[in-house]
């Protein structure tokens, strides 16, 4: 009996890749593909016993609406907005997307040309119903329920996390799987496959045979009617400190190509101490973080290897969420913004939200900016300099205020050239002494092998570690464009170079 199973098992594995082979998908990743497209509102003439029923009318009605209104207020100007004002991606990226749970949605018009994306939460995989829901007398309840979960997101741009979970505990939708081919199929998408995988705790990736068994991630493989084809890795996993490690997650998150990340609607996880984990992998694995506020605070971004934008608006966190207010991100916003077609986040309506473009610079091995810092009046010392020992390292956080700018007439005659900016200082991150608004004086790498390098943006915010300047002779005879008023007195650092 043991070798007349193995020869049957055998035979369905050979099955299986003839059917593959011939580029024919089994006959239940169909049914998905029709069961996902009518759950969207797409009519499917081979399945006239649903689409002439009054349910299904009043369903494909209602979902016409709903898609065609939010794609005209969001979706089109999302990928819009993401074609002018993101840099062109490569095909073969990683989409990082923390945080997600089932919201493909956005990551797929925020990134029109990305194949690969990479989802997690917290809620289960579950899996897809069969078509038999949307027949007889579960067809009523069964439409209803997929308005309902999808209601929050079409509206509002998320999902809230706890509703999500009791919404698909009680439902025929009993997890995250549904709702990401329906995204998949309202954009254009036809399903192709679907594997059930399971996480490793050393990072790899196995599949499994048996789509009912207990599994913490799925691949959804679809390709649009304009032949673009994605792969979607959605997670059920805790990516708090030491669950991410614990799980295997963050060696899977270390084993895939650098590629740009997407963070909204976060809760402002990354915020606490014990997100450290994921946000350091993103912060040191992405080519560009497009976020909101919710995302990686500001002051972990170093603005020497950072070039950030700012769209839309930003005032203060949702009331859930208001201790977590970033005064120098307000800062920011009112001295320099771009416009926002759309809305997004938790501050969902158009005018109201915020979305944050962090790009990683690449200058090669050019040399961080050099701080030229003014003796500074200690506020807790009344009017007494405080003093700033040439020995002594400093960690602040600043903000841009003037700049100097480096003229082609300026270049002609130089391949490296330091350019003189300066800064308020936000706050010093070490906490030793009160050096807050008081000003400074940075020169930053302006020129580097006769390139002009990017220049920030007045009112730009970022935290640099800062070592004297002595510590790095070679730096010192590069030349200085100062286009400031004359400072006396000062005091050399630069970043720490190491």
């Amino acid at each position: 009996m043991g070798i007349y199973w193995q020869i049957v098992k055998l035979g369905t594995f050979f099955l299986v890749a003839l059917m593959n082979a011939s580029g024919k998908e089994p006959a239940y990743i169909k049914d998905i593909d029709l069961t996902s497209r009518l759950l969207a509102g797409i009519s499917v003439p081979e399945e006239k016993d649903i689409t002439l029923t009054e349910n299904w009318k009043k369903h494909e009605q209602l979902m016409t609406k709903a898609w065609s209104r939010y794609k005209k207020s969001n979706l089109w100007p999302i990928k819009s907005w993401s074609e002018k004002k993101l840099s062109n991606s490569n095909r073969s990226e990683f989409i990082r997307y923390p945080f997600s749970g089932p919201d493909i949605l956005h990551a797929l018009y925020t990134f029109p040309k990305a194949k690969n994306f990479i989802l997690c939460g917290l809620e289960p995989v579950g899996n897809f119903p069969k078509s038999d829901i949307l027949r007889g007398e579960n067809s009523t309840q069964s439409l209803e329920e997929i308005r309902k979960i999808l209601e929050e997101s079409l509206r509002f741009s998320f999902f809230k996390t706890k509703d999500m979970r009791t919404e698909l505990s009680k439902s025929f939708y009993n997890g995250t799987l549904p709702i990401m081919c329906l995204f998949l199929s309202g954009s254009g998408f036809t399903i192709k496959d679907i594997n059930y995988i399971k996480l490793n705790k050393d990072g790899t990736i196995s599949e499994l045979q048996d789509p009912h068994s207990s599994n913490n991630a799925v691949r959804i493989k679809a390709i649009h009617e304009n032949g673009r084809e994605v792969l979607v890795n959605y997670f059920r996993t805790n990516i708090s400190d030491g669950f991410i490690l614990k799980s295997g997650f963050l060696k899977y998150l270390e084993s895939i190509p650098k590629g740009r990340s997407y963070v909204k609607a976060a809760s402002y996880l990354m915020h606490k101490s014990y997100f450290s984990q994921i946000r350091n992998h993103l912060l040191s694995n992405s080519t560009a973080i497009i976020q909101d506020d919710s995302g990686i605070p500001m002051r972990h971004f170093n603005q020497t290897s950072w070039q950030m934008k700012y769209f839309g608006t930003y005032t203060k966190p949702i009331e859930l969420f208001q201790d977590h207010y970033q005064p120098d991100l307000r800062d920011v916003y009112k001295q320099e913004s771009q416009r926002l077609p759309f809305g997004t986040g938790y501050r969902w309506r158009k005018g109201q939200s915020n979305l944050i473009v962090a790009e990683y610079l690449k200058i090669g091995k050019a040399p961080r900016a050099t701080l030229v810092a003014k003796k500074i009046i200690s506020k807790k010392e009344k009017n007494i300099p405080a003093e700033i020992s040439k020995e002594k390292s400093l960690d602040l956080n600043l903000r841009l205020i003037a700049r100097s700018v480096i003229t082609e007439k300026y270049m002609t005659d130089k391949k490296n050239a330091f350019v003189l900016n300066e800064y308020v200082i936000v706050r010093d991150d070490e906490e030793n002494q009160d050096l807050s608004d008081q000003k400074i004086r940075v020169a930053r790498t302006g020129l580097f092998k006769g390139e002009k390098m990017p220049e920030h943006s007045i009112g730009s915010i970022f935290s640099v570690k800062l070592d004297p300047l002595s510590n790095y002779p070679s730096l010192m005879k590069w030349p200085i464009k100062n286009d400031l008023p004359k400072s006396e007195n000062t005091i050399i650092y630069v970043p720490s170079q190491s």
